[in-house]
């Protein structure tokens, strides 16, 4: 998923971690990590900063601040 100002790409995994690359470099910036679940779904927010996660045994978004 992009975030919307196109500068960030967020990618969510069975490991239960979310992923932050640099949508220019494809370089890795940073791992946020989800306590329990798996992540199936990542949304960024409007202004970019946060991403919003969707888990397979938890139907409600989480929130979680990058950096």
């Amino acid at each position: 998923m992009f975030s919307y100002d196109s500068r960030r790409v967020a990618s969510g995994s069975w490991d239960k971690t979310i992923k932050i690359w640099d949508a220019q470099t494809g370089a890795y910036m940073q791992m946020l990590e989800v306590h329990d679940d798996r992540v199936t779904l990542v949304v960024f927010s409007p202004d970019s900063r946060r991403v919003g996660l969707w888990g397979t045994r938890q139907p409600s978004p989480h929130d979680l601040q990058i950096h």
